[in-house]
């Protein structure tokens, strides 16, 4: 089942009906749908929380299910959807466009790339260039190297390799994202 935060319209003081418990469970999925295009103009977004499994089956069905779905949606006192067309015109593509952006494969960096190069570093000896760092232990702190301040407010937590500026920046990130900041600022690294 999808938590999708949508609610359907009822009159003041009416409870508002839980798609949920008013419809089978193999209609749920397309439920959502159809909830989330007719409250927020969204096919998108419940298909992003689906299994590849469950949009499988809606592309394969979806001539079966657009036939069921306008009397939920009567139900729900929510407007009708454009028409029988709907389904194949606005869904289907959608759901085919998800499952090939989960199919494609996940850019990688080589070994030799600058991303993978500035991975590799430790961003307490990055941090170490540009500020003076106090403290001990995992969580170290300084004065932010992106802005000027008397006071520190930039940690350095050395386990994640990750870092936070509490001050006037309000920037955070890892090694590649103070190297990037840097960087614009004008200092090299």
């Amino acid at each position: 089942m999808i938590a999708y935060d949508v609610k359907p319209r009822t009159e003041p003081g009416q409870p508002v009906p839980d798609p949920g418990s008013s419809i089978p469970a193999e209609v749920q999925p397309w439920a959502w749908v159809a909830v989330a295009y007719a409250l927020r103009d969204d096919v998108a977004g419940p298909l992003r929380q689906m299994p590849d499994a469950e949009l499988r089956h809606m592309a394969a069905s979806i001539g079966l299910y657009a036939t069921i779905l306008p009397q939920y949606l009567a139900q729900w006192d929510l407007p009708p959807l454009e028409g029988p067309g709907f389904w194949a015109g606005a869904v289907l593509p959608a759901i085919r466009i998800e499952l090939e952006r989960r199919s494609r494969p996940k850019r990688t960096w080589g070994t030799d790339s600058p991303i993978a190069q500035l991975k590799r570093l430790d961003i307490v000896d990055v941090a170490r260039r540009f500020t003076e760092l106090t403290g001990h232990g995992d969580r170290l702190k300084a004065r932010c190297p992106l802005h000027e301040e008397k006071t520190p407010s930039f940690y350095i937590y050395s386990d994640s390799q990750k870092w936070h500026c509490f001050g006037a920046c309000g920037q955070g990130g890892d090694v590649v994202d103070l190297v990037r900041l840097l960087r614009d600022r004008g200092r090299s690294v």
